[in-house]
């Protein structure tokens, strides 16, 4: 985050020491005001020199005056005039000028100009000023001011100006919290209408009246820019270029450097034309290890550049390129293709070297019992991916999470997953095996720099989401478990039946035991569910608001809240009620219904004799030609 302050002679400053705050602020630019209407800054004249001998990339600002409480100001194209002859000529390094556009008091109301009249003033003064600099200059207002005071009038033309956005809030909240996630990058504040989206604005102007800055004996307004600034629909690369003191050589001055730092993103390469297009080429890893003693190798694992904690959607489209691959993208080489049915492993270990996940080319490296096919429906658990195997260059790319949990036949969920929890910043190890030979590398996962979630709030977060799937897993193996069982109660049922027909006490225990196991079941697991919107008309169970919880867990990069602790702690609780009641019939249950089947001597196999025609005709029909006739 590059910060930054604005100030005016009204707040108080006597002699700031504009060294001292860039060191310990630490401040990287400032704007002063150049006018107030058409009356210079009382500071100007002193601070102006000051901020290019502290290093510091300066900007000036023209307040722009309207007509209040009878207080009539020259028009505005005076107003540019006296604020060009304040500023005089802008160097390199610095800023575009600023227009301020606000209205103090009760707002436009007071300035007895309508909407349009006002916003006609700020179109000649800012193209006073864009006439004398060569550059659209920056607009301050926010979107408070677009809404009430003007309107949300359209005012495309004006968007070619860099936003400069006052915002100290972003709901109805606390300013102060809200100016410290602001300035942690946690908030992105609204925009007014005319810039579109969230996120097109240059500087944010996030909290007001800031006091016990370094090197200040009064107030200062706290600003930070936007590193991913876009532009908006009239920039150019040209005059941000020259503004920014970027020369043609993309060389920058000793004022800037700071800025271009957060450019400079590890081991990607940006190439960029002067305002047609731009390339990116993800992840030079690769190219910067290989070397002939690497190529000469049967196999051969690059060391992996740093992964974040963040992503989005891969992207692309005809005119479009793709995203990078979420997650940590290794790179292995391969000299050859391997054999048929030959397995290559690609193993993720954390920084103890305890296995986290294993993936193959054939398909067969995940956890047994983890995953499951398509055709079994259930929620987002999938297989584990198989790794590219081909002779050259391959690359494959881990989402960061441990295994899922485990699925059963038939699972379909409503809205939860059952996905396994992300890994937590830190330490990791790659290890790829090929003929029976291993090579491992170390690699990094880092956090989001942009959010102030500690190393302590993604353990928490990981600790509750791998609870909640460890507590799926145990559910949906117990399923797994008591249909098994109910299916082989069924089948001694029927042996019995053709053994003795008229004694049916193992086919009542049978049943007996089949229903409860049916009762435990239909507790953890919505059984009328067969197809994915059959939730809407049967109630979800526990397993699939166990499920849901995990996206919950897993919405933000934040620790749990405690209401989803509170939450897990409920739903675990009944599920545990559910499991030693299977316990027991599992047990004790299942225990007397094998000695009651030893008692009855039931056999394990029945053959079916087919009775002859004259012996049927005899004694009349058997059971089983009964069972077959038409009902």
């Amino acid at each position: 985050m590059i910060f930054g302050i604005d100030t005016a002679s009204v707040a108080g400053n006597k002699n700031p020491d504009w060294t001292r705050a860039k060191a310990l602020g630490p401040i990287s630019f400032a704007l002063v005001r150049s006018n107030f209407g058409s009356t210079p800054d009382k500071a100007f004249a002193r601070d102006w020199p000051l901020l290019k001998a502290a290093g510091l990339v300066r900007g000036a600002y023209l307040f722009l005056r309207f007509p209040r409480q009878g207080s009539i100001p020259p028009p505005p194209e005076a107003q540019a005039a006296a604020a060009i002859a304040t500023i005089g000529d802008l160097e390199d390094g610095d800023l575009p000028p600023a227009v301020d556009v606000e209205f103090p008091g009760k707002g436009r109301s007071e300035t007895g100009l309508s909407v349009q009249e006002c916003l006609d003033g700020v179109r000649t003064a800012c193209a006073a000023l864009a006439a004398r600099y060569g550059v659209p200059p920056l607009i301050y207002t926010s979107a408070r001011v677009w809404r009430d005071d003007l309107r949300n009038a359209p005012a495309d033309d004006l968007t070619d100006s860099p936003l400069w956005l006052a915002r100290y809030f972003f709901k109805d909240g606390s300013a102060a919290r809200d100016a410290a996630a602001f300035a942690s990058g946690k908030l992105d504040p609204p925009v007014p209408r005319p810039w579109g989206d969230a996120g097109n604005w240059w500087i944010h102007q996030y909290q007001g009246n800031a006091t016990k800055l370094p090197g200040f004996t009064g107030k200062v307004d706290m600003n930070r820019f936007n590193v991913a600034f876009k532009g908006g629909r009239g920039a150019r690369i040209g005059w941000v270029q020259r503004r920014l003191g970027i020369a043609e050589t993309g060389r920058f001055d000793a004022a800037t450097e700071v800025a271009v730092r957060g450019f400079q993103k590890d081991n990607d390469l940006v190439a960029a034309t002067q305002g047609r297009a731009f390339w990116i080429l993800d992840d030079l890893a690769p190219l910067r290890q290989l070397d002939a003693a690497s190529a000469a190798e049967p196999a051969h694992l690059f060391t992996p550049s740093p992964a974040s904690l963040f992503g989005g959607p891969v992207g692309g489209g005809r005119n479009l390129g793709s995203n990078p691959p979420n997650g940590a993208v290794i790179y292995y080489r391969l000299a050859a293709a391997p054999k048929e049915k030959e397995e290559i492993a690609l193993e993720f270990l954390d920084s103890s070297g305890k296995l986290i996940r294993k993936f193959t080319n054939l398909g067969t490296g995940e956890q047994e019992g983890v995953g499951g096919s398509d055709d079994e429906g259930g929620g987002r658990g999938n297989n584990a991916p198989k790794i590219p195997a081909k002779a050259g260059l391959n690359r494959f790319a881990w989402d960061l999470r441990y295994p899922d949990a485990t699925r059963f036949k038939g699972l379909i969920l409503w809205g939860g997953g059952l996905d396994g929890p992300t890994v937590v910043p830190g330490e990791y190890q790659a290890r790829l095996t090929v003929g029976g030979k291993s090579q491992t590398r170390k690699f990094e996962v880092r956090k989001d720099p942009r959010l102030a979630t500690t190393a302590e709030d993604y353990q928490k977060r990981f600790d509750l989401h791998l609870k909640i799937r460890d507590k799926l897993t145990e559910t949906h193996d117990a399923i797994t478990k008591l249909r098994d069982v109910r299916q082989q109660l069924d089948a001694v049922a029927e042996r019995s039946k053709q053994v003795a027909a008229k004694d049916t006490t193992i086919a009542t225990a049978a049943k007996a035991l089949s229903k409860d196991l049916t009762k435990v079941e239909e507790a953890l697991y919505q059984t009328k569910n067969k197809s994915s919107q059959d939730p809407l008309n049967f109630p979800i169970r526990l397993n699939n608001k166990l499920s849901d919880l995990t996206d919950v867990v897993n919405s933000a990069d934040a620790p749990p809240t405690t209401q989803a602790y509170a939450v897990y702690d409920e739903i675990a609780g009944k599920i545990d009620a559910e499991l030693v009641k299977l316990k027991t019939l599992l047990g004790e249950r299942l225990t007397e219904f094998n000695r009651l089947v030893r008692e009855k001597d039931i056999p394990a196999v029945v053959v079916k004799e087919k009775k002859t025609e004259g012996a049927a005709a005899k004694s009349g029909p058997s059971e089983d030609e009964v069972k077959d006739e038409p009902r």
